[in-house]
């Protein structure tokens, strides 16, 4: 979750615990480990955070929040 405040952008940590039917942990962990680095690359700069914010759909490309999601 990416959060706004006073002229700043900040991800929000999110833990989950997953459990495969295969018991193929291993596996899963790479897949978490990729996913929060890919959070922390994209929080580090606030032009890719808009980029993302943008291509969810409901922000603007100024990271505003669509009229029609309010």
């Amino acid at each position: 979750m990416v959060v706004y405040g006073k002229n700043s952008w900040h991800l929000a940590g999110v833990k989950t615990f997953l459990s495969n039917a295969d018991g193929s942990s291993a596996a899963t962990g790479v897949e978490v480990r990729q996913l929060r680095a890919t959070g922390k690359r994209i929080a580090a700069n606030k032009k890719s955070i808009l980029r993302f914010l943008a291509a969810t759909g409901m922000y603007t490309a100024a990271g505003k929040l669509k009229p029609q999601f309010r």
